[in-house]
Order: C-alpha cells, then structure tokens, then sequence
C-alpha cells in the first residue's frame, strides 16, 4: 500500500514537536554539563591519580614471532572460571569468531590473546574485559557485532578509595532495589553491571554514548529525576531521528 503524503499540517506539527523536544533537551543537557563540571572543578590530584588494581589492561598489543600480536590482561580469579566457560564453550567461541588464541592462566588470572588480525584481537580483548568485569557471557559476545561497543567506569576516578564512598555512588548507579540501572537499560537499550569498583555498558555505539552520559551524571551527583528527564528526551529525539530517516 503506497505512503499517504503528510497535509501541511501534520507536516507543521511534526516539526513542533520535533523543535520542542530538541529546545527541552537542551535545558536538560545544560543542567547535565553544570553537574559533570561541576564534578570535574571539585577532583583533587590524589583522586585522578589512583588506579584500580583490577582494571590491568595492557592498551598495546606487544609483536611477537613474525606477524603475530599479542595483548596481555589479568581478570579477577572469580571471572576465570566465567571466561573459560562450561566445557570451555566461552573460551572457544570468542577464539573461532575472531580467529584469535586464547591462554588462560586459571591460577593466577593472566590471560594472553595473540593472533595475527588486529580487529579479531581488539574484539577479543574487549569481549574478555566485559566478561572481567562482570558481564554475563551472552551480553559480552554482542560485542562481537561490529555495531556494539563497551565503556568501562572507575568509581574511584570520582571519590578516592573511600570505601563508604564507593558504596555510596555504586548505590546510585543500582538504586533501590535496582530501579536506576533499570530505568537507565529500558531508555537507552543498553547492558550495565556494577562490580567490584567499576561500572560496566555494553550496548550500540549511540546507545552507550548516552548511557555513558547518564551514568557520570549520576556519579558527579546530578539528581536522579534529572538524568530520568533527560534520557527520555533523548530516546524521543532518537527515535524522530529515525522515524525521519526512514522517511526520506
């Protein structure tokens, strides 16, 4: 059946709308910006400084024989057993699908991924860095999609080592009985996990640039309600964007 063409008026009222949520948007995104500087005016070196001993990522890949790459990370002793997966399936499916070797060291946690494609092996380290910090297998395989990406956050970047601290922000990433990590996934069709001193998101590249956006918002202590009103603008601006597109 051929698309009806839109009357002017519906055609003024879509650009109403549009133009009204993208002006609402904007306040929001202002009162976003004033949180997230006014996190970045209150850090103190010490806090920039601080690493997280779980966070061991080698970010260049070390040539060994020939044309062969090699990086090497160390994942907490609880998530091997996760990498390695039930009869190995985890392990062997991250190695066929980027056509990479996996080598596990189950006793201290050491993991080594060589190969000789450099897009099988950034692929590799990020689905093993998911699963290290808490992704379930079957959310850290999407990143296999070439559509999908990770972003990983450090709570101590925000409060120092202070453990009561780090509860306290951890707290308002999950909320009460989950419900900010689950407003947060349902408005931006993202993946979060919360663990040890990290907050992990997993989802499509636009997706997770918003979530990401939610999240720092939440650590450098904008209001809850905020970021809620924020994320439901986007998703409205998201999907006129694509209802357009479709469109022409």
């Amino acid at each position: 059946m051929p698309r009806q063409k839109k009357t002017k008026k519906e055609e003024t009222d879509s650009l109403i709308d549009e133009s009204v949520v993208s002006e609402k948007t904007a306040e929001l995104d202002k009162a976003i910006d004033d949180s997230l500087l006014l996190h970045q005016a209150d850090e103190t070196d010490a806090s920039i400084e601080e690493k997280d001993e779980d966070s061991n990522l080698d970010d260049s890949p070390i040539q060994t024989a020939g044309q062969e790459f090699t990086y090497e990370i160390k994942i907490p002793k609880d998530r091997i057993a996760v990498l390695i997966g039930k009869s190995g399936e985890t392990k062997k499916k991250i190695e066929s699908e980027t056509h990479i070797k996996l080598n596990i060291n189950s006793k201290d946690g050491d993991v080594t991924i060589s190969g000789e494609d450099a897009l099988g092996l950034y692929t590799a380290r990020e689905v093993v860095r998911a699963i290290s910090r808490g992704f379930n297998p079957e959310y850290a395989l999407q990143l296999l999609k070439s559509d999908y990406s990770f972003e990983v956050f450090n709570v101590i970047d925000y409060v120092g080592k202070n453990k009561n601290a780090i509860l306290r922000l951890k707290g308002r990433i999950i909320g009460k009985d989950g419900k900010a990590r689950r407003i947060i996934e349902e408005l931006t069709e993202a993946n979060l996990c919360v663990y040890g001193k990290t907050i992990g998101i997993i989802g499509e590249i636009e997706n997770v640039s918003i979530a990401r956006r939610a999240v720092q918002s939440l650590l450098s202590g904008a209001p809850h309600a905020n970021v809620y009103k924020w994320l439901e603008h986007r998703r409205k601006e998201l999907k006129m964007k694509n209802m357009i597109e479709r469109q022409i």
